[in-house]
């Protein structure tokens, strides 16, 4: 089981379950169970295997030896993928630019540093999607990629001085000011778009999604002639001062409070079913706590448990906490 932030460390994925929910947090972390799978998860899937293609790509500025690296990869990792990830993922790499990646990067570089909170040095582990420290114009500079069905730039601008995985990488690289923040939008995933084609096969279907033609789809489709829309790669200036401002109101805070908390369930008598023990420390979040009008299809990690439609036999084992910092086996 995870030893605590004193001992294991922490991760901005641990801290984020912690935000979600203490109870449900504390079924993860100190009982080590989670939700089972219950369906494909093919946005993971297809951002993992670009996330691949890109650790080779921007290193190497290869494009060849980056989509076949990519393709082995999915294969190897994701047997079960659908045959159009083969044609979508390499299409979307040649989409990506490399302009802005001078100077010498680094891909996938594993975090595990000290910071100081409070009386505390406390290890901060995770990866770096790419990091550059030399770059000719921006110096030391910080690269993240995310693949999602959904993109807004404009938020993500808004938003990214107060992201909390940003903040935390930043908070272990001296003087670095600047993020490289990617939005990749993934095809197969798109609610309103052009149809497959009966018996259309895959690779035709990638092909005409990406060059056409598409149908009335303005904006959108076909992928090469508007791929602003698809693949959306910002340069964002995070200052110095905004970092502290973010470590001190944000991040020390949020750990000085999960140190709190695990000393506090791992008393010996500690029972998380006894109500005694429930307290500003330890509490169930409501359910739907929530914008529900915002967001009405939206279910919290634990739904089916938490609402007594199932109990602890039928959550499954969790893996790994630092899945993110293990190589695929």
């Amino acid at each position: 089981m995870w030893k605590g932030p004193l001992r294991d460390g922490i991760t901005q994925s641990l801290l984020n379950r912690f935000l979600e929910c203490p109870y449900s947090f504390y079924l993860y972390a100190i009982l080590g169970l989670e939700d089972p799978i219950t369906q494909s998860p093919l946005n993971l899937w297809w951002g993992d295997t670009f996330h691949k293609g890109l650790e080779l790509y921007i290193p190497s500025k290869d494009f060849k030896s980056s989509a076949e690296g990519m393709l082995d990869y999915l294969h190897e990792r994701y047997p079960e993928a659908p045959e159009s990830f083969d044609y979508s993922t390499k299409k979307m790499l040649w989409v990506y630019k490399l302009n802005n990646f001078e100077g010498d990067w680094v891909t996938e570089e594993i975090i595990d540093e000290y910071i100081d909170v409070g009386p505390h040095k406390i290890r901060i582990r995770g990866k770096k999607d790419g990091i550059c420290r030399n770059h000719p114009q921006y110096g030391t500079v910080l690269a993240e990629h995310k693949a999602k069905g959904y993109i807004d730039p404009s938020k993500t601008r808004e938003e990214l001085h107060v992201d909390l995985q940003c903040a935390l990488y930043l908070s272990t690289e001296e003087d670095c000011e600047w993020v490289f923040y990617d939005l990749i939008k993934i095809p197969e995933v798109q609610k309103y778009g052009p149809a497959k084609k009966h018996k259309e096969s895959d690779k035709d279907y990638i092909s005409r999604l990406f060059s056409g033609p598409c149908g009335s789809y303005k904006g959108q489709y076909p992928i090469f002639l508007n791929e602003h829309n698809w693949v959306h790669q910002g340069i964002h200036h995070f200052p110095l001062e905004a970092q502290e401002q973010m470590m001190d109101f944000t991040i020390k805070p949020l750990i000085l409070r999960l140190i709190e908390w695990y000393d506090y369930v791992t008393q010996p008598d500690f029972d998380h079913e006894d109500p005694k023990y429930f307290s500003s420390i330890f509490y169930r979040h409501p359910v739907r706590h929530f914008n529900a009008r915002m967001t009405p299809s939206y279910n919290c990690n634990y739904h089916s448990y938490l609402i007594g439609e199932s109990d602890l036999s039928d959550l499954v084992p969790v893996d790994s906490y630092f899945s993110e910092l293990e190589e695929p086996t």
